[in-house]
């Protein structure tokens, strides 16, 4: 989380993803995403607790901004796994975790690859076993 919300590395790759006729288009009733039925899993880090219920929560613009923008390219069926409270010598310990959690999420491995994006540069610093990518910030 950067200032509340998303770094300007992800704001300008999700202005690179938003097109007219590639991921939204326009139909009788407005504009309607063309992602759908596709899964979307979001892992964020944070230094604060912005979770639901805690005095920070009020703050989180970042989760908001990310569902609704997902959502408006079809891509609603999203889950996020936010690291809180995370130092950053203990980034490493939390991606290792983030890993075996995402694996409880239902992917069909089989037939989808999951591109898990951390908020932050684009960074792969490890693939798992099932073909997951996880990003990590410098």
């Amino acid at each position: 989380m950067y200032n509340f919300s998303i770094p300007s590395s992800l704001k300008a790759w999700i202005d690179q993803i938003v097109r007219l006729g590639k991921t939204v288009g326009y139909g009788p009733n407005g504009p309607q995403g063309l992602l759908a039925k596709k899964k979307v899993v979001v892992i964020t880090s944070r230094e604060g607790a912005y979770e639901k219920g805690t005095a920070k929560e009020a703050f989180d613009f970042q989760e908001p901004y990310l569902r609704h923008i997902l959502g408006f390219i079809g891509l609603t069926d999203v889950t996020f796994i936010h690291a809180e409270n995370q130092a950053r010598e203990e980034a490493a310990v939390f991606f290792a975790a983030a890993a075996e959690r995402i694996g409880g999420i239902a992917i069909d491995q089989d037939q989808h690859r999951a591109e898990i994006a951390c908020c932050c540069l684009p960074r792969i610093t490890k693939t798992s076993a099932s073909g997951l990518h996880l990003f990590e910030a410098r």
